[in-house]
């Protein structure tokens, strides 16, 4: 659908396992990369969603930021690099 959402997911710790779990209940979103820098933790987020077994995957959230398929992006990384990413994404 023209008016789908693509997510990308900054982290994939246990904060953003719970926004994933709800994300994809969303008709009309898609999570279309998820970034960490701790590959256990986009391996779990894999385990845990098997919808995304074949999702992109990144350490380098610029990577992920400029990517054509992502509309969105959850930050669900430790507080203290919150802005950075921030303003990042609104760039």
């Amino acid at each position: 659908m023209a008016n789908d959402v693509r997510v990308g997911m900054i982290a994939t710790g246990g904060m953003a396992r719970h926004h994933i779990g709800q994300l994809l209940r969303i008709p009309g979103v898609t999570i279309t990369a998820l970034c960490d820098t701790a590959p256990e933790q986009l391996e779990r987020a894999k385990t845990a969603f098997p919808a995304l077994k074949d999702t992109d995957t990144t350490p380098d959230y610029k990577e992920l930021l400029a990517r054509e398929d992502v509309d969105a992006v959850v930050i669900a990384t430790p507080h203290t690099p919150h802005y950075e990413h921030a303003m990042a994404a609104i760039d």
